[in-house]
């Protein structure tokens, strides 16, 4: 039978990240109205501003994913520290066997 070895510090380490990108992107803003005089053209212009509202559109959809998957690693985690924890009980408790 094969043991399954929980890395629990990579599973932290991966839900403490993706907490962090979560308020990264969330934090991200489209502030490409402001450079539009830098740009020098208006067809670099009008393709950033292109780029600005995809960003908008999708932003939503990459929180919302990392959201999930952030979710999905808290459970895990906790689904084998359960295991964990009700596997160590029954290895701890008084042997109840009759002779």
């Amino acid at each position: 039978m094969a043991d399954l070895k929980v890395d629990y510090d990579l599973l932290g380490g991966i839900h403490t990240t993706t907490a962090g990108v979560i308020s990264e992107v969330q934090g991200m803003s489209t502030n490409v109205d402001q450079y539009t005089g830098a740009y020098g053209s208006g067809d670099i212009a009008g393709a950033m501003g292109g780029f600005a509202n995809n960003w908008s559109k999708h932003k939503s959809t990459m929180v919302n994913n990392l959201t999930n998957l952030h979710s999905m690693v808290g459970q895990t985690i906790t689904a084998f520290q359960q295991t964990d924890d009700q596997l160590k009980s029954k290895l701890t408790q008084p042997s109840t066997k009759a002779s």
